[in-house]
């Protein structure tokens, strides 16, 4: 039995067919090949030792961007471009802001300023078009986390004709925990907890189901240590080819139950590339 991600066959197949599962992991992921072995599960979880599952408050993890850019997009190229790289004129005083927030140590206005300009290239002449920006504040946005969506305070920049503000988490980046992958993707792994907090439904991107040799059976296994899990998905084709086939190229949502040795709790769960997955929870 293979052991993979979303169908990456590990071992024999037919080369047509894994050839073909191949390109449509590089085209959802951006990335070859990542199986998870014992032993690379063994090295993701030690860069989660640490982490503390059982604090309360449990410390926020990000599966998203902590930098939210204009909902409404921009008026033209050249605009996109200054945003893109980073190009910003202040044209307003920076407010000082509180210390901290609803218990969260916050960033000055300054520093998230400074975000947003981090992309600058200083080989840019000053001719080239810039942003200016026109109002900053303080106040909360909808961000990402590995236990789903929280409003979380964050630093709002309004920039001149652009309709929609630019949010940047106000959060402290030290108060944060990352994930330390240096894959680009999970192939949209998310989980559903039942209320016994051990069974858990994965869904994810992979093969088709069909009782064909172009299906996959997915079954799915865990390697857990007291902060962490790291989830392995196995896989097998559902039927015998005969001869060369020729596959759909579409990724396919699909679903697996996992059965965790115990109750997940505030521990990360994390995909075979060792990316934290969302999962809905308090």
């Amino acid at each position: 039995m293979g052991e993979a991600v979303a169908g990456l066959r590990k071992g024999r197949g037919l080369a047509s067919r894994a050839a073909l599962l191949v390109v449509l992991a590089g085209a959802l992921a951006g990335c070859g090949s990542a199986s998870t072995g014992p032993g690379a599960a063994a090295a993701i979880l030690a860069d989660w030792r640490s982490f503390p599952a059982a604090a309360n408050p449990r410390p926020l993890v990000p599966t998203g961007p902590t930098v939210l850019d204009p909902q409404n997009g921009f008026p033209d190229g050249q605009s996109k471009l200054a945003y893109v790289d980073g190009r910003f004129d202040l044209g307003v005083a920076l407010p000082a802001g509180p210390a901290t927030s609803n218990g969260y140590p916050l960033i000055s206005a300054r520093t998230a300023f400074d975000r947003l300009s981090s992309a600058a290239d200083p080989a840019k002449t000053s001719t080239t078009y810039r942003l200016r920006v026109i109002s900053a504040s303080l106040g909360s946005a909808r961000f990402d986390t590995d236990r789903g969506p929280r409003l979380l305070p964050a630093w709002r920049f309004g920039l001149a004709k652009v309709t929609g503000p630019v949010w940047v988490l106000a959060i402290d980046p030290k108060t944060l925990w990352t994930a330390k992958a240096t894959a680009a993707t999970d192939l949209g792994f998310r989980a559903t907890p039942a209320a016994d907090g051990r069974s858990l439904t994965l869904d994810f991107i992979g093969g088709p189901d069909e009782p064909t040799a172009c299906g996959i059976a997915y079954t799915a296994s865990a390697v857990e240590s007291a902060t962490a899990v790291v989830v392995v998905l196995h896989d097998e084709p559902r039927a015998r080819a005969d001869g060369e086939v020729v596959c759909d190229g579409a990724g396919h949502r699909r679903t697996v139950p996992l059965q965790l040795a115990d109750a997940l709790g505030g521990r990360v769960l994390l995909t075979p590339y060792g990316v934290p997955m969302p999962v809905p929870g308090p």
